[in-house]
């Protein structure tokens, strides 16, 4: 176990120099090697590694000390007698032991019950992020050794896992952890049409292979000449969203995004330069070209896409995008948060920019606006107005900001969208600058533009004419009042 410590050691001092910072690191692995002495887990590695690898994945995600700490001890406090808050603030900080107990929170109500973990979770998330990071670090280290549980087991955690720690994972940016938390839960959970997927996908490579090449080279000889700095690569189309898509649509030779070539060049502009060269040199399908530059998916996720005909007739994805909104796709926050000595940590400052960044903390605060709010509806409003990512459109206020809004939403949901105290005083909708009834549904692209009166005037009229849960939960504690 030294020499597993010593490795990711290494990493930590590659961004952390400080010596009390570094001698507390030391002193949290030698603290958990005495606390965890002899205790093996299920797969008969020593608990100790448990710790240890979860820590990796916060460094590798750049996290500062106390998160790292904080993720070799996340669970002592739960399963060490003598071990307690009290007792990790004093041998470290304040700060390292509300982490612990957090992440300790989080796990004792993941035995109750699913709603109270979810509305505990993102409760988490709302006050500091870092308690959801470690959280998901240590939930990618138990799917990567979860073949020594007993096959319920599996199931169990798995289906849990894919509910809500990788949707939460992609709602943080943290793609790469996603789907691996993703592809690792199919494995448990469908192995069949795991293998299936895979069988197809490694056929297809190399079918594909030497036509994809030849794109690749083609495409950066292009940019090369327009003098455009790029980095040129391929993937495939993620396993579990191969998947969804065969549960939903059908066969899997008619996906047209199965390959994705990247271009990652140095700005926005580029961007746009980029899909010009491409539709230069390769017919593009029409209607596929979506800008998720100008309107940035719920995820914070940017690119230019557009769906081209390739040299043998098959349909290829061409994905454009710069370096640091590929970074953000890929480790999410992290990338926005990276641990800089020189400037130190403030957590004030990084929920602050994450607050800028990250819809779903946005999100978050709206839903807290309403006290007392029981899990379950909670979770209602989780699920059906803020999860449901792949039904938002995108709708613009008059002063020019978009706003993503589910699917479905009405004129007034949109004011409650906005701003969830000034909504009670709506007078006038105006959509595209005519007036509009209040439960007018909303379409992509449209400008909205809402008038307000000195005092409230909601009405029960109002329940009929809104379909987000938050909204519906709003109008009636007003009423209520």
């Amino acid at each position: 176990m030294d020499l597993e410590f010593k490795r990711i050691y290494e990493k930590i001092n590659k961004y952390i120099h400080k010596e009390k910072d570094l001698e507390l690191i030391n002193k949290a692995y030698e603290y958990v090697c005495v606390a965890f002495k002899d205790i093996k887990r299920k797969d008969g590695n020593p608990y100790v590694k448990h710790l240890i690898d979860t820590a990796e994945i916060v460094v590798d995600l750049t996290a500062g000390p106390n998160t790292i700490i904080a993720a070799l001890l996340h669970d002592t406090i739960e399963d060490i007698e003598s071990v307690d808050y009290q007792e990790i603030e004093r041998e470290f900080s304040s700060d390292v032991a509300s982490l612990v107990e957090a992440v300790t929170k989080v796990s004792s109500e993941e035995k109750d019950s699913k709603n109270k973990t979810v509305q505990k979770l993102f409760s988490l998330m709302r006050d500091d992020v870092r308690v959801i990071i470690i959280k998901v670090a240590d939930r990618l280290n138990n799917m990567r050794t979860l073949s020594a549980m007993p096959k319920d087991k599996q199931n169990r955690i798995a289906r849990q896992t894919l509910e809500l720690y990788a949707p939460v994972a992609r709602y943080l940016g943290l793609n790469e952890i996603a789907r691996e938390l993703e592809e690792l839960c199919l494995y448990y959970l469908d192995r069949e049409n795991y293998n299936l997927i895979s069988d197809y996908l490694n056929k297809h490579i190399k079918r594909s292979q030497s036509g994809i090449e030849m794109m690749q080279q083609n495409l950066s000889l292009a940019l090369n000449s327009l003098d455009i700095k790029n980095e040129v690569y391929h993937t495939n189309k993620e396993m579990y969203k191969i998947y969804r898509f065969l549960n939903t649509y059908g066969a899997i030779e008619e996906i047209e995004d199965l390959d994705v070539i990247h271009i990652v060049v140095e700005d926005n502009l580029d961007c746009y330069l980029a899909l010009g060269a491409v539709h230069a040199i390769y017919t593009p399908l029409i209607g596929k070209l979506k800008d998720y530059i100008s309107s940035p998916k719920y995820n914070m996720y940017q690119a230019l896409h557009t769906i081209v005909i390739g040299p043998s007739g098959q349909p290829v994805k061409i994905a454009i995008a710069t370096k640091v909104m590929k970074d953000i796709y890929n480790v999410g926050i992290s990338s926005l948060w990276k641990y800089n000595e020189a400037k130190g940590y403030s957590k004030e400052k990084e929920q602050e920019d994450i607050r800028k960044h990250l819809n779903i903390i946005k999100e978050l605060d709206r839903i807290n606006m309403v006290r007392g709010m029981d899990s379950n509806t909670y979770v209602k409003i989780l699920e059906e107005d803020v999860f449901n990512y792949s039904q938002y459109i995108y709708v613009y206020s008059t002063k020019g900001e978009v706003i993503v809004i589910a699917n479905g939403s009405s004129a007034l949901d949109f004011a409650f969208k906005v701003d969830p105290n000034t909504a009670l005083k709506t007078n006038k909708i105006l959509i595209n600058g005519l007036e509009c009834s209040f439960d007018t549904l909303l379409k992509n692209g449209a400008i909205i533009n809402i008038k307000y009166s000195k005092s409230n005037t909601v009405n029960d009229k109002w329940l009929e004419y809104v379909n987000s849960n938050f909204a519906k939960v709003k109008i009636e504690e007003y009423l209520k009042k």
